[in-house]
């Protein structure tokens, strides 16, 4: 069996993204002064999914993960009407918690 090296020493070009991985913006949503008028519930939302410490992420995790489950049940036609009521439940738990879904 040949040996794989995992974590190569010596930084390789990848051929199918030779300019290598970029760093994803950072933003502060909270940051004091911020604001851009009409736009700016709007570029809140965008930052936010933008940011690597997005609470939304672990928030809710059960009702979270039984809507997961139910979506992987069923088809995409389908798990919107299959599964509104766990829909509905995460969407409850998540406004419980101060986030406007």
């Amino acid at each position: 069996m040949p040996k794989i090296d995992v974590a190569p020493e010596k930084k390789e070009v990848n051929p199918l993204n030779p300019q290598g991985l970029k760093p994803l913006p950072v933003f502060d949503v909270f940051a004091q002064g911020h604001h851009n008028g009409a736009d700016d519930e709007e570029e809140q939302k965008l930052e936010l999914t933008n940011r690597a410490d997005d609470p939304r992420c672990c928030a809710c995790p059960e009702t979270k993960s039984k809507r997961d489950d139910c979506f992987i049940k069923f088809s995409a036609e389908e798990a919107p009407t299959k599964c509104a009521d766990l829909i509905e439940a995460h969407k409850a738990c998540m406004r419980g918690y101060g986030f406007k879904v």
